[in-house]
């Protein structure tokens, strides 16, 4: 497609309102807010073609847009606000490096975190985080050089960014202090953010982001476009090049099917944290012994002494949702459970015993 960027097209762009009805049926259940998704494009990109794929032949084309077709992310999260932002203008490309928003991303989360009073609330209620072979350390498969002499031979001199391509190259000072700093930050989280990066397996012709000069490699080999796993961050390959990895056309199609899993297993994450700051507010009464009868019907796994203060959410409420679904709903536990809480060792005992929503 190719188009470029006008003024229109930057800023933040809501693709779709969360229906009234979804919105309405939350309210219910005490969920302080519908979810919201925001998609950030890369450089070199337009927001909104950045997520297209073709669906139809070169001569007749069909472009899909899986953040707005309705079979596709619409489904996955029906009661969900999705956004796409635009933060990157000019360099634009047939063929372009998608996986900058990624970095876009880390930098953001990591000023709101530390200012605040600036942007209330947003590193807290961020619930899951999905990167596109983002190049956490650095994209092998492109030589800095080489793209900036092929870009001044195809742009004007104004619309060149010699410093947004030194980024990207690997042990870059700059990436390597984002990347450390934001992984610090996630590591000292008590309610730890779920993370899913995918990475390529196919090689890509690098040439063609700028001077069409065929050159093909893999760009984001799997070491530099995950980060460190843990218990909150997986990796997962798709059968893509770099150029295609966040482009879909059907929801049939296999890589989209694992992103689809990913999505709503997030969802559902964080729909069950929302649900559980709502009832820490109201769920737990002064009196002691109402409290501990209140947690021995929902949260059999955490001792009596163990729970997390109003308004908060933690390791407690995080097992005490797992230890719901596992033992069913709380309506069908006796009140005169036989689960005692002080004989419960929560170092002796799996987050595997009690299941996973």
């Amino acid at each position: 497609m190719g188009r470029p960027v006008t003024d229109d097209d930057i800023g933040m762009k809501v693709l779709r309102e969360a229906p009234a009805e979804e919105t309405q049926i939350i309210d219910r259940m005490t969920f302080a807010n519908y979810p919201s998704i925001v998609a950030i494009h890369g450089l070199g990109t337009h927001p909104d073609d950045s997520w297209c794929k073709n669906a139809g032949t070169r001569e007749n084309p069909r472009w899909i847009n899986w953040l707005e077709e309705e079979s596709m992310l619409s489904a996955i999260a029906p009661n969900a606000r999705i956004m796409r932002r635009s933060v990157v203008k000019g360099f634009e490309t047939e063929e372009r490096a998608h996986c900058f928003g990624g970095l876009v991303v880390l930098k953001a989360l990591l000023e709101a975190e530390q200012y605040p009073a600036e942007w209330p609330g947003l590193f807290r209620s961020t619930t899951g985080l999905i990167f596109f072979d983002t190049p956490f350390r650095g994209a092998e498969g492109m030589n800095q050089m080489e793209m900036l002499e092929a870009a001044r031979r195809e742009y004007h001199e104004n619309e060149v960014q010699p410093t947004a391509l030194e980024v990207l190259q690997p042990g870059n000072e700059y990436l390597e202090e984002v990347v450390d700093s934001f992984l610090k930050k996630m590591r000292g989280q008590t309610n730890k953010t779920p993370i899913a990066c995918f990475f390529e397996l196919k090689p890509s012709n690098v040439g063609m982001i700028v001077g069409g000069q065929d050159r093909t490699r893999v760009v984001v080999s799997a070491s530099s476009g995950c980060l460190d796993i843990s218990d909150s961050t997986s990796k997962y390959p798709l059968s893509r090049t770099h150029f295609n990895m966040n482009k879909f056309a059907k929801a049939t199609e296999e890589d989209f099917e694992l992103v689809a899993d990913v999505i709503k297993g997030m969802i559902n994450t964080a729909m069950l944290g929302s649900f559980g700051r709502q009832s820490t507010k109201r769920c737990f009464p002064s009196s002691t012994q109402a409290r501990d009868r209140h947690r021995r019907r929902n949260c059999p796994k955490r001792a009596k002494d163990e729970c997390y203060g109003c308004g908060e959410i933690g390791h407690w409420l995080e097992d005490c949702h797992s230890a719901r679904y596992a033992y069913g709903d709380r309506n069908e536990q006796s009140e005169d459970s036989e689960t005692n809480d002080e004989d419960v060792d929560d170092d002796s005992e799996s987050e595997d015993e009690f299941g996973e929503y």
